[in-house]
């Protein structure tokens, strides 16, 4: 993010043709500031790493090596069918938060059965603590501390909405 709160994920490349991630040496170039999703990540997250380790040993207990196939071709044979999981899992996960938001914005729930019956309890929770949404999908910047990132969710809570709080969004399996 740029310190007025520009998402900068994204650089052209040297030809002005394409784009690229944005590289450490391009925030320091320009002045970037990380989001709080980036510095979290430097942060090891056990059950994730758990439930990757999981899906690959589960994909090389379905698919054994093929006869005359090379290991290192089986290890990125496995490695490719063990990611399917990882990236169907993001992908219901980015559908969910789409859904939370559209209900929000729009007071819409999501046509997907599977998705509606995941955002329907955080519907029930926010009537239930009858929270006042302020905002969703909120870019904020700090740069005393020097970071920024995009709230999923601001809202005020109280008899007279004295407190605030800010709402980043998870998605599980279960």
């Amino acid at each position: 993010y740029d310190r007025d709160g520009k998402p900068c994920h994204t650089q052209p490349t040297k030809d002005g043709n394409d784009i690229r991630p944005t590289t450490i040496r391009d925030a320091r170039k320009l002045g970037l500031i990380p989001s709080v999703t980036n510095v979290l990540g430097v942060i090891s997250k056990e059950a994730l790493t758990t439930w990757k380790v999981n899906q690959a040993i589960m994909a090389t207990l379905d698919h054994r090596i093929n006869e005359g196939e090379a290991h290192d071709t089986y290890c990125k044979r496995i490695a490719a069918i063990s990611q399917e999981q990882v990236y169907e899992a993001a992908d219901l996960g980015k559908a969910i938060h789409a859904g939370i938001e559209d209900w929000i914005n729009e007071g819409k729930m999501p046509e997907d059965g599977k998705i509606a019956a995941s955002v329907q309890p955080v519907v029930d929770w926010i009537q239930k603590t009858g929270i006042k949404v302020q905002a969703s999908e909120k870019i904020l910047v700090d740069t005393r501390h020097g970071y920024a990132g995009t709230a999923d969710l601001l809202f005020l809570y109280g008899n007279k909405g004295q407190g605030c709080g800010v709402i980043d969004f998870k998605t599980r399996k279960s």
